[in-house]
């Protein structure tokens, strides 16, 4: 993760970055923490938004939303939000439906 930080931080690319974040993704899968996952995928997600390749970048969001389903509402609605704006930037209107009403939910239990 600190090497991840290293690269992506002055004059590090996305394209070093990617393999890293990946690997800490894949790492934290095993970590019984959502703010850790949470944190893992939303940097790859974001990583990968970088590139250009939004649907990565989906895929993530999803990941995210399915490791924060059972943690506190702000971690959700984290989550959520990060997901409707990549639905937005896709102008995938079912998605961002979608995660919107997940954020609204999880802003109301806040």
């Amino acid at each position: 993760a600190a090497e991840a930080a290293r690269a992506w931080s002055g004059k590090g690319s996305v394209s070093r970055v990617l393999p890293l974040l990946d690997r800490v993704s894949q790492v934290v899968l095993a970590v019984p923490s959502p703010a850790m996952r949470l944190v893992a995928h939303g940097a790859l997600a974001q990583a990968h938004r970088a590139s250009a390749r939004l649907d990565l970048e989906a895929e993530q969001w999803s990941s995210a939303l399915a490791a924060t389903a059972d943690a506190p509402p702000a971690l959700q609605l984290h989550a959520a939000n990060g997901a409707a704006l990549c639905a937005l930037c896709r102008a995938d209107a079912a998605s961002l439906k979608r995660s919107c009403s997940l954020a609204s939910e999880a802003r109301d239990a806040l």
